[in-house]
């Protein structure tokens, strides 16, 4: 997992060692100012996950505070070759913090449309 904080990414040095030891996929995830990690709803910093998925060498999943309506945002991402999917739970989840089928049709839908990924299905034409 690699985190963002605003632009920066911590683990940016270890890239490499990462991908000689064997890593398959990459997930681009937020880290809030005070540290905070997984289910912040924090919205992914989309520049600077589409720098950071430049210098990576495997693919990646998209996660941090993702969700139908910044889909859009996100579309330089989508049509990454390397782009895999993405995590959204936490959008798919109701005020009760259970699973939504509603919440989760519309994730889908929007992070499938056209205006996402322009080059074909997963951003591959």
């Amino acid at each position: 997992m690699l985190h963002l904080r605003g632009d920066s990414c911590p683990e940016a040095a270890l890239l490499r060692a990462y991908e000689r030891t064997g890593t398959d996929v990459f997930l681009l995830d937020t880290a809030t100012g005070d540290g905070a990690l997984g289910s912040t709803g924090q919205p992914l910093d989309a520049a600077a996950a589409a720098a950071l998925a430049d210098r990576l060498t495997r693919p990646f999943l998209l996660a941090g505070g993702l969700d139908a309506a910044n889909a859009p945002a996100y579309a330089r991402l989508t049509a990454h070759p390397r782009f895999l999917g993405v995590d959204v739970d936490s959008a798919a989840r109701g005020p009760s913090g259970r699973l939504e089928g509603e919440r989760a049709r519309a994730v889908r839908a929007a992070w499938t449309a056209p205006a996402v990924t322009a080059c074909g299905p997963a951003g591959r034409g």
